[in-house]
């Protein structure tokens, strides 16, 4: 699984609440088990927000919707179906609507989840986060990263609700991070190594 060492800086917040709560739900495809499952959406709701609290405290900086630079959205639509990309995920049409053709991944959710310049940091070294994922490195420039992540983002990005990270529940954050054995499949700087996937 990706390393999430970062991700509070990486992921807004409320994306990472509603992931953790419901990954198959909150993005249709994802390989992650829903650990939650069964458990009412109260339980679900409290430990989502404690270990997204836990997440962010070990993050090295909060996350933010900063740009990084203008990227050039026509080029990165060029990039987009000439590099590969709709291998895998679906194309879109002039107003920029998704064509989901069976078989393709949809990418509406990367404005949830991302900002311009953590998606561009991204599509720059995808396997520096997902190790083992199975997005090719597509050895894009510093540039065409930004330009592809401004196309793709488009002028969808959500407004960021600033996460004031509380003590009590970063600390209810980790037991259930280890609990649910989530370094079963993740990175995590200052976590043990864990056993098996439950």
């Amino acid at each position: 699984g990706p390393d999430l060492s970062q991700v509070g800086s990486r992921v807004l917040p409320d994306y990472l609440r509603r992931f953790i709560a419901e990954p198959t739900k909150t993005q249709p495809g994802v390989t992650m088990p829903d650990l939650l499952a069964g458990k009412s959406t109260a339980e679900q709701a409290e430990v989502a927000e404690a270990i997204t609290h836990f997440l962010v405290a070990k993050a090295s900086g909060p996350f933010s919707l900063r740009k990084g630079g203008d990227g050039d959205l026509v080029v990165g639509k060029q990039l987009f179906h000439e590099i590969g990309c709709v291998a895998c995920h679906a194309p879109r049409d002039d107003k920029g609507q998704e064509l989901v053709p069976p078989g393709l991944l949809s990418l509406t959710h990367l404005s949830q989840k991302y900002g311009r310049e953590s998606l561009a940091e991204f599509l720059f070294q995808p396997h520096r986060v997902r190790p083992s994922g199975r997005m090719p490195d597509f050895q894009l420039s510093r540039k065409e990263a930004n330009d592809l992540a401004t196309y793709l983002i488009g002028d969808n990005a959500k407004p960021v609700q600033p996460l004031r990270v509380r003590k009590e529940l970063v600390q209810k954050g980790r037991t259930y991070f280890r609990q649910y054995n989530c370094v079963a499949c993740h990175l995590l700087k200052g976590e043990p190594a864990g056993g098996k996937a439950l």
